[in-house]
């Protein structure tokens, strides 16, 4: 299993490799949980909205993830 860890715009977003399969997982803003969302595949590996994307650590990627739940009071 793969995961890489990436901030599009404001939004944590991973990439996760799992049994030969592809899966992209977004922060969402009204729970605070990740949902699958290939969309997002494009954010982060190609195209003009690579513009957008920062690529993180696992450790930097926890460590906005839990600024952004605090600012947005998502427990």
């Amino acid at each position: 299993m793969e995961k890489k860890y990436f901030k599009v715009g404001l939004r944590p977003v991973y990439y996760e490799e799992k049994d030969n399969e592809s899966f992209v997982f977004v922060f969402d803003w009204t729970n605070g949980l990740f949902k699958d969302d290939f969309s997002y595949y494009k954010n982060i590996f190609s195209g003009p909205h690579m513009d957008d994307t920062e690529k993180m650590t696992e450790q930097e990627f926890n460590d906005y993830l839990e600024k952004l739940k605090k600012v947005h009071g998502i427990s």
